[in-house]
């Protein structure tokens, strides 16, 4: 396993943690699911 991060302002980091509990998912199973969407939409093209 490895990390992958990137810097945000404190403020769009909030506010992206609210949208990700208001999905039921932490912001980190949020990030992964679209890393592992990317890299399906790569992979079929």
């Amino acid at each position: 396993m490895t990390t992958l991060g990137c810097k945000v302002k404190k403020a769009e980091a909030e506010a992206f943690k609210e949208y990700a509990a208001g999905q039921g998912k932490t912001a980190n199973t949020v990030l992964k699911e679209y890393v592992i969407q990317c890299i399906g939409k790569d992979k079929e093209e």
